[in-house]
């Protein structure tokens, strides 16, 4: 028996079990026990079951046989085909053999170890989010420490960047002044800083 689960992270609970036709009957149980570990996400169980063959697993259909058998003689008449029908060309027609498919009392008599086996797999779904979790929550801790450092030295050099603008800006206006010989009025230069100092405000994003 090996069971493999695979889970995305998503608001609700949803669940897929493949486990072919003849354990379909299992999922409810398979699905009971997945609520147990996982409160929510998209779940995929996978679960595969490789039985122990025995001579009266595998029946033969005599009623198909002898139809196969009837029919194929028939177009061997009709087309002249003096090459006979063989058993070994009939026993490998589809329906010809059957296998055997576990009744209930088959499977509830498997469905302590099936169970035993996703249990386990779950236990180990479990280590395995845990794991990866103290991974995640190591890598989001270095990388808001080197934001706080980033931060601190953003939230120091904001106020000198106005203050530097200040300075390039009055020095420029004063020599492009000076060239026509025109005044500096300080509110006109008071007034642009203060646009350049309303547009560049970063307290809105460092607060965030």
């Amino acid at each position: 028996i090996a069971v493999e689960v695979r889970t995305i992270n998503s608001r609700y609970f949803k669940l897929s079990v493949r486990a072919g036709e003849t354990y379909a009957v299992l999922e409810p149980d398979i699905e009971a026990l997945v609520r147990q570990h996982v409160k929510r996400g998209t779940i995929q169980v996978n679960l595969r079951i490789d039985r122990g063959r025995r001579s009266e697993d595998y029946q033969l259909n005599a009623v198909a046989l002898a139809a196969y058998r009837e029919q194929l003689e028939k177009l061997h008449a009709e087309w002249h085909i003096g090459e006979p029908v063989t058993l070994e060309r009939l026993l490998v027609l589809p329906g010809v053999v059957e296998d055997h498919v576990p009744d209930e009392r088959e499977l509830a008599d498997e469905w302590p170890v099936i169970s035993q086996t996703v249990e386990a797999a779950l236990t180990q779904l479990a280590e395995m989010r845990r794991v990866e979790g103290a991974a995640m929550a190591a890598d989001l801790r270095a990388n808001t420490g080197q934001i706080a450092t980033a931060l601190e030295a953003v939230a120091t050099r904001a106020p000198l960047v106005v203050e530097g603008y200040r300075n390039r800006l009055e020095e420029r206006l004063r020599k492009l002044l000076a060239d026509y010989q025109l005044p500096l009025d300080p509110s006109d230069l008071l007034r642009e800083v203060s646009l350049f100092a309303e547009r560049s405000d970063i307290s809105e994003e460092v607060v965030r």
